[in-house]
Formats: structure tokens, C-alpha cells, sequence
């Protein structure tokens, strides 16, 4: 059971314990396993982004990525360059979020990256293509659970959030609710970001009691 996914979980349990030798224990360990250490690199690159490195887990992500896509896993390559994006683009960067996207969607056109790639879109303010992905979206996949009910709903709020209509995004959002802590392909783990995104809608609009539940 020395696999790349066990190693993954391993790391983020050493993450969530605070165990930094543990995590750079298991990257000297992954070595030994075919995709391991690139993986968990990635990893490595979530973990620099939650304490707010965003500039050291953006260079390694760009690092780890085209090496992934040389050794020919261009579909993980372009996620973890479509969840950099993701990062930069609430962080506010948004000329680093637009140039890792767009690298992102020239590694892989599958439909994980399409959905980052309109979710990120809507983020940096840019309506028209983030509305058209969606649409897209909708059209490819009508019957899809997370497409219908937690990506598509998303885009949207933030759409609405970006022209200043937060009761618009707050309605969207309600629609996301029995999916909070589900982990849909496109994220490694559940991230509870329409959670996350229901909390900017409530605050959009002035409710800071609500605002601070979903956060």
C-alpha cells in the first residue's frame, strides 16, 4: 500500500498535527515512489500558501508543474497550476492568477480545469468569460451533481459579488448547501469554499452575523 495517494494523506495528517518533520520526512520518502515526490510537492505548495507565502508556493507550484508535464501528467500539472491561480486570485494578484490560468488551460482542456479556469475568471472581475465557461458548463453537463449544484452556483455568486448585488449571490449560494464538505474532483480534499464564498456574500450585503457563521 506504498502508494503516492497513502503518502498524500499521510502529509496532510502530519499537516494538520503540526508535525513539519513528519511532512519533510514523507517528501524524502516519496522519492522512492513513482509520482510520490512531485505530489507531495504540490503539497508542499498548499501548505506555503496557507501561511500566506503566496509567492514561494506560487514558484514552486510553477516549478512542480512543468515537471509533472514533462513527465507527461499534464492533467495534475494543470491543477495544481488552476488551484495557484485559484490562491492568487482571492489574494488579490491578479495579474500572477490570470498567467497561471491561462498556463493551466494551454496543459490541459479537461473539464476540472475548465471549471477552475470560469471560477477564477469570475474572481478576477472578468464577468463575460466566466458567464460563457459556465454556460459552457451547463450545456456539457446538465445532469452533473457538482457541475449543477456546487460549481455553477459559484461562478455565478461571484459574478453577482463582482457586480455588487450580494442578495443575488447570497440566493445563488443557498443552493450550494447540502454540498459544503463535499470534495468535488477539482480539489484534492473538501475545502468547504462555497462555505468560504457564502461568508464574502454576507458580508457583501451587511450581514455580519450570518458572515461570521459561514466563515
Amino acid at each position: 500500500l506504498h502508494t503516492d495517494y497513502i503518502l498524500q494523506v499521510n502529509y496532510w495528517l502530519a499537516f494538520f498535527r503540526h508535525d513539519e518533520g513528519g511532512m519533510q520526512r514523507l517528501l524524502r520518502q516519496s522519492a522512492e515512489i513513482p509520482g510520490g515526490y512531485a505530489l507531495l510537492l504540490l503539497e508542499q505548495a498548499n501548505v506555503e500558501a496557507s501561511h500566506g507565502r503566496f509567492e514561494k508556493a506560487g514558484s514552486l507550484t510553477v516549478a512542480t508543474s512543468e515537471r509533472m508535464a514533462h513527465d507527461g501528467d499534464t492533467d495534475l500539472a494543470a491543477s495544481g497550476l488552476a488551484q495557484a491561480a485559484l490562491w492568487q486570485a482571492e489574494a488579490g494578484s491578479t495579474a500572477e492568477a490570470r498567467r497561471l490560468i491561462e498556463q493551466a488551460q494551454r496543459v490541459s482542456h479537461n473539464k476540472q480545469i475548465a471549471t477552475l479556469a470560469a471560477l477564477v475568471y469570475a474572481e478576477l472581475g472578468d464577468s463575460k468569460k466566466a458567464l460563457s465557461m459556465g454556460e459552457t458548463l451547463d450545456r456539457q453537463y446538465p445532469n452533473g451533481t457538482f457541475v449543477q449544484n456546487y460549481w455553477l452556483p459559484l461562478i455565478r455568486a461571484k459574478v453577482e459579488l463582482q457586480r455588487g448585488r450580494a442578495a443575488k449571490a447570497v440566493s445563488l449560494l443557498s443552493l450550494t448547501e447540502p454540498f459544503d464538505v463535499a470534495a468535488p474532483d477539482e480539489f484534492h480534499t473538501g475545502s468547504l469554499y462555497p462555505a468560504y464564498a457564502r461568508g464574502q456574500a454576507y458580508l457583501a450585503a451587511g450581514d455580519g452575523k450570518r458572515a461570521g457563521d459561514a466563515f
